[in-house]
């Protein structure tokens, strides 16, 4: 067994590689299910005939291939007619904003350390190039290939021009529609070599940094901090405005670049990049990136021709998405510059936050006013664009989107000057629905209909069970979140959706079975009895939450706009929606009422609301009753001269708050900073806003217990069935109301569930085996879940993983496969088989590395009885841990504090701080109100830091048993919203001294602890 589990385990990595997936499915070994798939995706992608650019079909395989690499290289060479130096093109809205401060740190050479953590951030999977090393080459050997590597990467820093070998790129075509009969629907994507990926990446994480200060809001692709569900939204919004009466009427431009990456011009990308400032060193850089570019085309697993290009952006470079929408920025600056020129284009959305167009890569949208004048204006500029950039617009792609309302004149109008047809509402934008007006159930079935097919190619007839979980938690359960993002669907849609995972998870292909639970009861988390899914009503509310978050916190283009048409703030937000306003306002203004009281607000420049943000204490001061004219006050408002001005802060809210306010400073140089109150550091996280808004059951012990890494998950699926008596046996099937005769297989008495697994004499002598073994005493009678828990709580060191946890879920297993061997193969039913089998798979899991040394804890003696032979651990001898002096003219203070539980809030704190001879120069220990432990540990630590720094040392060696406070304060984490302020007080102080944090066990602190007992 163990050579088969070893050849399935080579076979597994084959076929991995054979079909370039990036990750296997838990539960299934990689053999019949991905031979089939990796069958279907080769008969798939072969291409058989084309049909040619004069419309003759090829089926020849050589006219096919000289065919393909004419297309591709005629689409890969420059136009003649492209010039960006023509005295037609206006440059001058193109600011010159790199700094020289940026230009150094773009051109600065690469150390090791960059270019190493560049190397490993790279998919070790992904497809190599065409020199075959691929990103697990480069991770596996960098010991040995390192140096050479660093020194390659720093020639070309200094000028090295890439060899021609190393900069050589294998076209691979993947279907953009299924069936395709032409190149043109064919996308080109390019497998670079690794080392030609390091150079661009190193590149592109430099730029990453500068892209915000260059490229306005309007784009929101590949620019860190910005999102694609951002302009979805906001387009949202902006459609909801189409009707609005006007001049001209509304009218909005959705343009579709024909083949945008592959015709951009590099003359326009480094013109471009030097007038926003860019020096030449990093222009002529990026001029060796993509302009010494050889290409093949792979064409049914063999590559064909060798030709040079000479424009467009390589798709696979990771450098091209961030060249790409530089270049585009001559788009979107020139058509900002054109509408503040003139307001005559403007469409009108009722807002005075001007959006004139919106991009996201190539997939760019114009709102404008519908006058013939204006869009004469846009199609003139367009035309400059596609003059000196080398892109094109697709006319018959591209469309209009006028008013239902709007006259056919109009349209014909629109149309005339556009040269695009009209397209119609409800349409699709980055893959979402637009629409305006009520939710329509048929919007969504193109999501359901995906789903089903997605379904029906996992084959799920070959899947086992532990397959269809993985297969529904990772991909099918993913599909709607992009959606849910920006839409609530109708609650008939969801369940439209769910039916379908319920009927993938239970039945196979073509076959009708029993759904033995419905979706709803799977999804809960695993220790709750669920299987870990996640309902997509709770979805829709955590997607929400997040909503709300972002649109409270973050500073962009959609809730900057959105705060200004609904005149949002914090002092007079009441959680109400009129009836006229849109979608997305009605879902953020109800998920404000529920998140509001979730965040919390760590006080930088003040600009947040004094009365009605919670920025000191739990609450929002505004219960204290603001006085009259007050309620719209900033908390700087109160700040005078670096201090609060206290007396009158004192005469408006209770002293203990104006207490807690020495911790709080404000300050012009530093940002309000928002934190999210259900996670341990203050970021907001999908999960703790689901957890929030799911339904909650009771943690079952004995169901966290079965899942875990060490056992097959379609194991662990079939013991949580049987936990839940979902197990066909003959009792369960006759209460479905099937008339048929029970046997037992083991002893020919009546099969139910407990007699099947407990107590047929046959599997009492497994039981009694291994129950032997392990000195565990079984119940005389009870259920499945008894006997499991007489194992799972039979010892001391029994946690996850642990051998006594996995004999009896093993034995449960094999006795199934027995029965069922012996019901539908007529073999006899052998006890001694399911023994034999369990010993087997326990022995498997150990030459897999799956059953460690520490799963046998207290049972070690056992485990060469299974043929598990571990090397010995090593020894740990006993380490004296003792205080130790400081250096000469250095203190050293140590701390600790204490919290025994929440019933009492007063908690008490200590510390001591001694010179470098031993001797004490002051300690202290004092009540202190703390609502954790963690909490009470910052607060003695700030405390300490204050009397040094009152005292005037310099020089401090700080030492706690708060492992955890020392990662946050070496880390300068902003840390969660009850431990924010104080932080930052440990900062500042730890600003005024040299100083040294370490950790020392408990017995080393043992005077600072002691102090707390007085």
């Amino acid at each position: 067994m163990a050579i088969l589990n070893k050849t399935l385990f080579l076979e597994e990595k084959f076929w991995q590689q054979k079909s370039g997936c990036k990750w296997l499915l838990e539960g299934d070994r990689n053999t019949r299910y991905y031979q089939l798939l990796l069958k279907k995706k080769r008969v798939k992608n072969f291409i058989w005939t084309i049909q040619n650019d004069d419309g003759s079909i090829l089926n020849d395989a050589m006219e096919i291939k000289r065919s393909a690499v004419d297309y591709f290289s005629a689409l890969l060479t420059k136009d003649n007619d492209i010039n960006v130096d023509t005295n037609d093109i206006d440059w001058s809205f193109i600011p010159n904003i790199i700094t020289e401060e940026d230009n150094n740190f773009l051109t600065n050479l690469p150390d090791r350390n960059e270019v190493r953590t560049v190397v490993f951030e790279c998919d070790a999977n992904s497809a190599a190039g065409p020199d075959g090393f691929s990103g697990f080459f480069y991770q596996h050997c960098w010991d040995i290939i390192g140096e050479d590597l660093v020194e390659a990467v720093i020639d070309f820093f200094n000028g090295g021009v890439i060899p021609k070998g190393a900069s050589s790129t294998t076209i691979v075509l993947i279907p953009k529609v299924p069936h395709p009969k032409t190149w043109s629907e064919f996308r080109p994507i390019s497998l670079c070599t690794m080392f030609n990926k390091i150079i661009t990446k190193i590149l592109t994480n430099r730029l990453s940094h500068i892209l915000p200060k260059i490229i306005l809001p309007f784009q929101s692709g590949f620019i860190p901090g910005r999102r694609i569900e951002d302009n979805i939204l906001l387009v949202q919004e902006m459609v909801q405005s189409i009707d609005e009466k006007t001049r001209g009427s509304n009218v909005i431009l959705k343009l579709d670049m024909m083949k945008a990456y592959d015709r951009i011009d590099w003359a326009f990308i480094i013109k471009i990049m030097r007038k926003f400032g860019f020096c030449s060193k990093m222009t002529d850089m990026i001029e060796n990136c993509i302009s010494n570019c050889w290409f093949s085309v792979l064409l049914n697993g063999e590559t064909t021709g060798y030709f040079h290009g000479s424009r467009g952006l390589r798709q696979g470079d990771p450098i091209s998405p961030t060249l790409f929408i530089i270049a585009a920025e001559y788009l979107s600056r020139g058509l900002y510059n054109m509408f503040q020129r003139y307001p005559s284009l403007h469409y009108l959305a009722r807002c005075p936050v001007l959006v004139p167009h919106l991009a996201f890569a190539d997939d760019i949208i114009i709102f404008s006013n519908g006058t013939k004048s204006s869009l004469k204006r846009i199609t003139n500029f367009l035309a400059k664009y596609e003059q000196c950039s080398g892109q094109k617009v697709n006319s018959s792609k591209s469309g209009f989107i006028l008013s239902a309302k709007a006259s056919l004149s109009r349209a014909n109008v629109v149309g005339g000057a556009l040269g695009f047809p009209r397209i119609r509402l409800p349409t699709k934008y980055l893959g979402m629905p637009l629409y305006k007006g009520p939710k329509k159930i048929f919007l969504w079935d193109d999501l359901i209909s995906k789903i089903a097919a997605r379904m029906e190619g996992w084959e799920a007839k070959v899947l086992s069970s532990g397959g269809r979980i993985t297969i529904l938690k990772s991909i099918l359960t993913s599909m709607p979140l992009y959606l849910l993002h920006v839409i609530v669907p109708p609650k008939s849609v969801m369940c439209r959706i769910e039916r379908l995972f319920n009927k993938f998870l239970w039945s196979s292909k073509g076959q009708k079975r029993i759904h033995w639970e419905c979706w709803e009861d799977l999804c809960y988390p695993v220790e709750e009895g669920g299987l870990g899914m996640r309902r997509l009503k709770d979805l829709v509310k955590a997607m929400s939450l997040k909503l709300w978050w972002r649109f409270r916190t973050v500073n962009n283009l959609w809730s900057n706009f959105m705060k200004s048409k609904y005149g949002y703030n914090s002092a007079s937000f009441s959680g109400g929606a009129s009836v006229h306003d849109s979608p997305i306002w009605k879902r953020l203004s109800k998920a404000g009422r529920a998140c509001e009281d979730l965040i919390r607000w760590k006080v930088g420049c003040g600009k947040i609301n004094f009365w009605h943000d919670i920025w000191v204490d739990d609450s929002a001061l505004s219960r204290y009753s603001p006085p009259i004219g007050e309620s719209h006050l900033l908390v700087s408002s109160y700040w005078r001269d670096n201090t609060w001005y206290l007396d009158h802060v004192r005469s408006i809210i209770p002293n203990e708050i104006v207490d807690s306010l020495y911790l709080i400073a404000v300050s012009s140089t530093r940002v309000d900073h928002p934190l999210w109150t259900l996670t341990a550091n203050g970021g907001f996280t999908m999960y703790s806003a689901w957890n929030r808004v799911r339904q909650v059951s009771d943690r079952q012990p004995i169901f966290s217990k079965i899942w875990h890494a060490s056992i097959p998950l379609k194991i662990s699926f079939f013991i949580w069935r049987l936990l839940n008596d979902f197990i066909p046996v003959d009792t369960r099937i006759q209460s479905k109301g099937i008339c048929m005769v029970s046997k037992c297989h083991g002893c020919n008495d009546i099969e139910s569930l407990e007699h099947l697994f407990l107590f047929c004499p046959s599997v009492s002598l497994v039981w009694n085996f291994f129950a032997a073994m392990f000195s565990v005493s079984l119940p005389v009678d009870g259920s499945i879940r008894h006997w499991l828990s007489a194992w799972f709580f039979s010892g001391d060191y029994v946690s996850e993983g642990h051998i006594r946890i996995i004999i009896p879920i093993l034995v449960l297993w094999f006795i199934w496969l027995e029965r069922n061997d012996a019901k539908h193969r007529n073999m006899s039913f052998y006890p001694d088989r399911i023994r034999w089998k369990c010993q087997g798979m326990i022995f498997q899991l150990f030459q897999a590395g799956l059953l460690k040394r520490r799963n046998w804890k207290g049972d070690m003696n056992l485990a060469s009885s299974f043929g598990c032979h571990y090397v010995l651990d090593q020894v740990y001898f006993p380490k004296m841990v003792r205080w130790i002096k400081p250096k000469e003219h250095c203190f050293k203070l140590n701390v600790d504090g204490s919290f025994q539980g929440r019933s009492a809030r007063v908690r008490w704190w200590g510390g001591i701080l001694r010179d470098w001879h031993g001797n004490v120069s002051f300690y202290f220990f004092l009540p202190l109100k703390a609502k954790s432990a963690l909490h009470a540990e910052i607060l003695t630590l700030y405390h300490g830091l204050r009397i040094c720094k009152d005292r005037g040392i310099s020089k401090v060696w700080i030492e706690m048993d708060a492992l955890s406070v020392i990662n946050l304060v070496q880390n300068r984490c902003i840390g969660s919203w009850e431990v924010c302020y104080s932080l930052h007080g440990i900062y500042d102080c730890l600003n005024s001294f040299q100083f040294h944090l370490s950790h020392i066990y408990r017995e080393g602190n043992q005077v600072a602890d002691h102090l707390l007992c007085f």
